[in-house]
């Protein structure tokens, strides 16, 4: 990552130093770019000439048009390159029906807001695919278990059949699922829910001579393996995009966790589970290369972590670089709370100032008459040795013990602060603004979806201004209206039609006790 230095920290910087790689990604830019210069395709015009000044100029319309060669008689066409309209143009003429055309007319002209999706769904997309193209190198062994799920659950019969099976190797009282082949979170589920009827699928077999698609022990061995590894994906896309409020304080351990899983990958005794790594870890670097600096502030500002949780990660990561880490994160810290407390220092330093001088003309008459018998008094007083400096806010919060709630532990740090607030009146409203950026803009079922379409027919028909609101505000929308059982929710927040939600599908996945 790029490196800032630690004198002179930049507050706004991206970089989060080498190894956990912590910054807005590049690629975000190089998305959006590309999906701009995609929908927009300007193409090079022919400038027209200013006979008054013989100077060249050309309108900013004509970035949608294709000039034609110039006639005999002076005039030229000029074509939209979107829907190839064409225009009749002369010396005399000028480029307002050009103009009224893109503006008004042309149905084909890409929207702004399109090309910002296309860069988000592709961002997004990027993060399920990782998973998915994982699952790619255990296709065989996912294959196998998903036609055991559905042989045994074809008939009444069957599953007769495989319930004695399971009674008596004492398996669990579960029915056999298939999954939804395009969301791996159920594939996961599948998978998870078979090796715990490994011994009842076992039994099954011995009593279906027409089962042939029973799953070898090396198969079992191999979903084993890889299931350990994809349940951390699992917890964490449940964490992230199905808490409440998934304020920004919970994505750093949750990232740090994925990235040691996935070197912990690269480095196990199964080729596959290695071949897997490298998948992910392409998708990894694209997009999470670099990320922003607030990840680690907003943890710092969790008081069940501040910089012990940060230290410990990058300790774990790249030791090498988590000194020169933690000293750029404690100057951007002190950076941030010195731009805090000079903005709301001043502005109760004047409110002081106006309710000392409203004090003191009310006690001007009756001060003189004991000027001087306390002469000696403040005579004596200025002979005192000042008084030790207190410590700021920053660092008596620092020098707080940690808060003993478990970091796994449902936590409500909005509340938290706001209980602080008396304690730590600057730093409360540096968290505020901080916690204000949410962790998350997509609903799970969208994050757990392998298919193309991540954003809604009912999103894409928003205008621009009321989509940047909902994705601002959805998270704690989606909250408030599940405290008060409604369903508009449902419609905010969901990003795939269609699909069911995990509650209404769970008997589906068989992730359910047998009744």
């Amino acid at each position: 990552m790029v490196e800032s230095e630690v004198s002179e920290p930049d507050i706004c910087s991206d970089d989060m130093g080498a190894g956990l790689n912590l910054e807005t990604p590049e690629e975000i830019e190089r998305i959006q770019n590309e999906a701009q210069a995609k929908d927009s395709q300007p193409q090079p015009v022919e400038p027209t000439t200013n006979k008054k000044k013989g100077r060249e100029v050309s309108a900013p319309v004509w970035a949608h048009f294709k000039k034609g060669e110039k006639q005999e008689d002076g005039s030229y066409t000029a074509t939209c390159i979107y829907c190839g309209h064409v225009y009749d143009m002369g010396n005399q003429k000028g480029t307002g029906n050009m103009t009224n055309h893109i503006a008004r007319g042309c149905k084909k002209v890409p929207p702004a807001k399109r090309r910002k999706r296309d860069a988000l769904q592709k961002l997004l997309q990027a993060g399920i695919d990782a998973v998915q193209d994982g699952l790619e190198v255990l296709s065989n062994e996912i294959t196998k278990i998903r036609e055991t799920m559905k042989y045994i659950r074809h008939s009444q019969k069957r599953m007769k059949k495989f319930r004695l099976a399971s009674s008596q190797v004492n398996a669990p009282n579960k029915k056999p699922a298939w999954d939804v082949e395009t969301r791996w979170n159920f594939t996961y589920l599948m998978l998870d829910l078979a090796l715990q009827l490994n011994e009842a699928i076992n039994r099954y077999a011995l009593s279906d001579s027409s089962f042939s698609c029973c799953p070898t022990d090396v198969d079992w061995e191999n979903v084993e393996a890889m299931v350990c590894h994809l349940k951390v994906f699992y917890d964490v896309t449940n964490k992230l995009s199905g808490t409440k409020y998934p304020t920004l304080n919970l994505f750093f351990p949750e990232y740090s966790e994925v990235y040691l899983t996935i070197i912990k990958m690269s480095t196990s005794a199964y080729p596959f589970i290695v071949d897997m790594s490298k998948q992910i870890f392409k998708k990894w670097e694209k997009y999470w290369k670099t990320s922003n600096v607030l990840l680690a502030v907003a943890c710092f500002l969790d008081p069940r972590c501040k910089l012990h949780v940060v230290e410990y990660y990058l300790k774990e990561v790249h030791p090498e670089e988590c000194p020169r880490f933690m000293a750029n994160l404690k100057a951007c810290m002190n950076q941030l709370f010195k731009e805090y407390s000079d903005t709301y220092s001043n502005r109760n330093q004047s409110q002081t100032n106006t309710s000392t001088a409203n004090l003191r003309s009310t006690s001007s008459s009756s001060s003189s008459a004991i000027t001087d018998t306390r002469a000696g008094l403040k005579n004596f007083l200025s002979g005192m040795e000042t008084a030790e400096p207190t410590k700021t806010e920053l660092e008596e919060y620092i020098s707080d013990a940690l808060d003993d709630t478990s970091v796994d532990a449902d936590f409500d740090i909005l509340a938290w602060w706001k209980l602080k607030t008396p304690k730590y009146p600057i730093m409360a409203k540096l968290t505020r603004d901080i916690l204000a950026v949410p962790i998350s803009t997509v609903a799970s079922e969208s994050t757990f979806s392998t298919t193309g379409r991540t954003l809604s027919l009912i999103r894409s028909s928003l205008n621009d201004e009321s989509l940047e609101a909902l994705i601002c505000a959805q998270d704690w929308l989606k909250a408030s209206v599940a405290e008060t059982g409604g369903v508009f929710g449902d419609v905010l927040c969901s990003s795939d039609e269609g699909i069911p939600t995990d509650d209404t599908i769970c008997d589906f996945a068989g992730v359910g006790d047998e009744t």
